[in-house]
């Protein structure tokens, strides 16, 4: 873990690591510190990594500069495993350095998640106190106070400059997206119903005029519908209806006798 650290601390150097004359960890020089971070933990790692450039402290306070990668908002660990803080190139542990990164993600991470951060903090190395416990790793400041709203107000202006950047990219791809939705038109027949005639109009003439709504409404002439005929029955002649049309019957005549 430590020679990682320091292979992003220096990525101008290569660095190699040799345990039982077995090599394990090998990192050949990089351009910057992103492209070490890429090379050492993945590209989807340094694909959520914002750069911020270095930040000149104020004049007379022995604060030199703040520079770093930070992990984009939303970006976030449920461990510190990386997140790392240097001071003059040396990663340290620092309890002011640490709460004021996690401080500053407040309102980007939610409950219980934890920055993605390398920064690198020099100071005038007056400030700063190694004596605090026997492995020189631990470190406190002198100006406590100045050094957490440095560092504080730097992470903040990096982390707003990225959510203003995503909003306005946001904003942009909208208007397109709406664009490309066809807007819904209502079909139409491409036929003109056909009308009785208007019996008020119709007399003394036999076509009509039929008024279409549509685009431009303009009267359309229409025939009149063609008159139905009604089919040829042939008469029938006069045996015909002789030999068909039934007899009539002679009355009956009954006799009636009294007895």
């Amino acid at each position: 873990h430590l020679c990682r650290l320091l292979a992003v601390a220096h990525p101008e150097v290569g660095m190699a690591l040799m345990e039982d004359e077995r090599e394990v960890f090998r990192s050949p020089p990089c351009r910057d510190r992103k492209s070490r971070a890429a090379e050492i933990f993945g590209q989807t790692f340094a694909r959520d990594l914002l750069v911020m450039d270095p930040r000149d402290g104020l004049e007379g306070s022995g604060i030199r500069s703040l520079e770093g990668l930070l992990g984009a908002p939303g970006v976030g660990r449920s461990s510190r495993a990386e997140m790392a803080v240097y001071v003059n190139r040396r990663p340290v542990d620092s309890r002011l350095l640490n709460y004021a990164v996690i401080e500053s993600y407040h309102p980007y991470l939610p409950k219980g998640r934890y920055p993605v951060a390398f920064l690198f903090l020099e100071v005038d190395p007056s400030l700063v106190d190694v004596n605090v416990h026997p492995a020189k790793r631990e470190v406190r400041f002198r100006k406590e106070a100045e050094i957490r709203r440095f560092v504080m107000e730097s992470i903040l202006e990096r982390l707003e400059s990225a959510s203003k950047k995503s909003l306005q990219q946001v904003q942009r791809v909208e208007p397109v997206r709406s664009l490309a939705v066809s807007p819904v038109v209502e079909s139409k027949p491409s036929f003109a119903p056909r009308l009785p005639p208007d019996p008020a109009h119709s007399g003394g003439s036999s076509r009509s005029k039929v008024r279409r709504e549509g685009p431009t409404s303009l009267p359309i002439e229409k025939a009149d519908p063609a008159p139905i005929e009604a089919p040829v029955v042939a008469q029938p002649s006069e045996s015909q209806v002789e030999a068909e049309s039934p007899r009539e019957e002679s009355p009956t005549r009954l006799n009636w006798q009294f007895i």
